[in-house]
């Protein structure tokens, strides 16, 4: 019989709830943004080496948010959507959506702004998909849940509305079963 071993890794050196996150360089995963202890939202990146155990500064994205996803995609990273409104701010104010998307290279070391996503959406659900990425879902600015799924090529910078889910979603994940 195999046994599991759970180890306990270092902990992040800045406190975030909803931030986005992506594995980048093999054994480096990214976390971006989401919103502080004070429930200020963020800008602020940190990257962990899985190798040892630490964290270390990763160059701050361009406008603070939380409530977005982060896609690896060809080794360079990208942000879509999210929120820049504070979360201690109630009833939550869908205005503050975004349809943002930004990319950062390594090679320049520096995100860059990206075409911008046909919808403004927030707590949307996105993966790597046929050499680009896959969103569906989310709430938008006017606080209605969505089935809409697009599909972002970054070679040419395009959005393409690919179809709907069977029902609404937000606040999802999704995963590929079998590649497909």
């Amino acid at each position: 019989m195999n046994t599991l071993t759970t180890t306990l890794g270092a902990n992040m050196t800045t406190y975030r709830s909803h931030p986005g996150m992506s594995v980048f360089n093999q054994n480096k995963i990214v976390v971006c943004g989401g919103t502080g202890n004070d429930y200020k939202v963020l800008d602020t990146c940190e990257q962990y080496s899985i190798i040892d155990n630490t964290w270390t500064s990763f160059p701050s994205m361009r406008v603070a948010a939380a409530s977005f996803t982060m896609l690896n995609l060809n080794n360079k990273l990208y942000t879509f959507g999210g929120t820049i409104g504070d979360a201690d701010k109630m009833p939550i104010n869908c205005d503050n959506y975004l349809n943002f998307v930004f990319m950062y290279d390594s090679n320049s070391n520096e995100w860059s702004t990206q075409k911008s996503l046909p919808i403004i959406v927030a707590d949307h659900a996105a993966i790597p998909y046929d050499n680009g990425a896959l969103l569906c879902g989310g709430t938008d600015n006017q606080c209605n849940t969505l089935s809409s799924c697009y599909k972002y090529s970054p070679s040419d910078d395009t959005w393409t509305l690919v179809g709907n889910m069977a029902m609404q979603r937000t606040g999802h994940q999704m995963s590929f079963v079998n590649r497909e």
